[in-house]
């Protein structure tokens, strides 16, 4: 069986130091590192490699981070998660159809995706996007995809609209109210929740699209 260095090699190019963007690879087995390592560029544009303390985005897999912030709030009895989301966000179109938080959180609610819908109105992604925007677009549509609970669909929306609710229970943004109950509690000194553009992170890992 391969070595786990042998394993990372396989999936990154272990020749990629200074001309690829890359990636940092670790390795937990029954709680235990086993295994790190780095390969290519943090940012293309100033040479800067990928090292320990490099700071990545981590996209969408922060969805995981609402989702836990909504099942805690549920947990607490602040909320069911088969409660209509017009409980909570009442201004939403009324598409004729109950939809719940757990079809939100699943992908079955049928929601256009805020970043399609923003790629077609002639966004670039790598535009200024600010968490209003995809509040504005998710709130404004009039339509759905399908009936809500009856098919699957990835939905960027629906995790916007997650995130509006725990910032309207807590009375407090999302980042604030992330930081103090998921990121601190979890001692997870090095993540944050970025809620300003212009805000300098440094070692900060430069995104591809």
């Amino acid at each position: 069986m391969p070595e786990s260095n042998q394993i990372a090699d396989m999936i990154f190019k272990k020749d990629a130091v200074s001309t690829e963007p890359g990636g940092a690879l670790v390795i937990i087995q029954d709680s235990t590192l086993i295994h790190k390592s780095y390969y290519g560029m943090a940012n293309l544009e100033h040479s800067v490699p990928i090292t320990p303390n490099t700071v990545f985005k981590l996209a969408s897999v922060s969805k995981q981070f609402v989702a836990f912030a909504i099942c805690m709030l549920a947990e607490q009895g602040k909320i069911s998660l088969d409660d209509d989301i017009r409980k909570y966000i009442p201004e939403m179109h009324d598409f004729g159809y109950t939809i719940t938080i757990r079809q939100l959180l699943i992908h079955t609610a049928g929601f256009r995706d805020t970043m399609g819908s923003l790629c077609l109105a002639g966004w670039d992604l790598n535009d200024v996007i600010k968490f209003e925007h995809l509040l504005t677009l998710a709130l404004n549509q009039k339509g759905l995809n399908f009936e809500p609970g009856s098919e699957h669909l990835y939905s960027n929306a629906g995790y916007v609209l997650l995130a509006e609710i725990v910032n309207r229970l807590s009375g407090e943004p999302f980042p604030t109210w992330g930081k103090n109950n998921i990121l601190e509690p979890l001692k997870m000194s090095s993540s944050f929740i970025r809620n300003d553009y212009t805000e300098m992170i440094p070692g900060r890992g430069i995104r591809i699209h």
